[in-house]
């Protein structure tokens, strides 16, 4: 029977020769949730601050790439690299008092606020199935984060007479996760391909995933267009990051590729 499960699994596999292959991306990703931590007050009081509700943050095109290397040896694994720069911004009116990092923000003030999060990965997977019809892909992630939030506006500190222009910036350090990775490729026609892949961790009061649905069309002179949606959500509560939340970030992407 392990015979049997071995040669069907070795049937299955038709993993071609190397290729290198290069994948720009334009992600249009809007964000939604909130910041919380113990030094955010809202009107004197211990809360979290909303992205849309409290500082109007917009949805912004981000940039991204993917360098993915395949090789013929189906025991060694598949690495690929990736990066994605994420950028929100917004311009509000305040509907109450906001003190943010010792800084407070009067209600009825105009502030400006800004979310960046940069995210890059290491991945190494096999793929198990790999034929004409289906590949499916499992491996491991080495995910980095740095997640930054700045404030600025007319700020007001220890009396009313006392108003200036202030920038407040909530960053973290840089956060490496390990985490799980899954995807398949489905080969409709010749040159078209349904995607779908995943990334997820979870440890202590936190977790992370990245969840990826499209489709992609390939030309016979190597090059790839593609297009889809990304969700990627996010829950700190994480000593490495100096303001803790709960957001997504999701919506369409486009991207163009070319294998070598």
């Amino acid at each position: 029977m392990l015979g049997l499960c071995c040669l069907f699994f070795m049937s299955g596999v038709a993993h071609g020769a190397s290729s290198l292959e290069f994948k720009a991306v334009v992600w249009d990703a809007a964000i939604s949730g909130s910041a919380y931590d113990t030094r955010i007050q809202i009107n004197g009081t211990s809360g979290s601050i909303d992205f849309r509700n409290d500082l109007a943050l917009a949805r912004n095109l981000n940039p991204g790439f993917q360098l993915t290397w395949r090789h013929d040896n189906i025991f060694l694994p598949d690495l690929e690299f990736g990066y994605t720069h994420i950028n929100s911004n917004g311009e509000t009116v305040l509907r109450a008092n906001i003190t943010w990092g010792g800084v407070t923000y009067a209600a009825n003030g105009k502030v400006y606020s800004q979310v960046m999060l940069k995210t890059g990965h290491a991945l190494a997977f096999w793929s198990p199935i790999d034929n004409r019809l289906v590949n499916v892909r499992v491996g491991v992630e080495a995910r980095w984060l740095n997640l930054n939030i700045p404030v600025s506006g007319k700020a007001e500190q220890t009396t009313p007479i006392q108003k200036f222009f202030e920038t407040h910036t909530s960053s973290g350090n840089v956060a490496w996760l390990p985490m799980a990775h899954f995807g398949v490729i489905l080969h409709a026609t010749r040159g078209l391909d349904f995607l779908f892949r995943g990334a997820y961790i979870q440890y202590a009061k936190s977790y992370f995933f990245d969840l990826r649905t499209g489709l992609a069309y390939r030309f016979g002179s190597g090059l790839q267009l593609s297009a889809g949606w990304r969700r990627l959500r996010l829950k700190f509560n994480d000593s490495r990051f100096t303001v803790n939340g709960n957001m997504v970030f999701k919506g369409a992407y486009a991207g163009i590729g070319y294998r070598f």
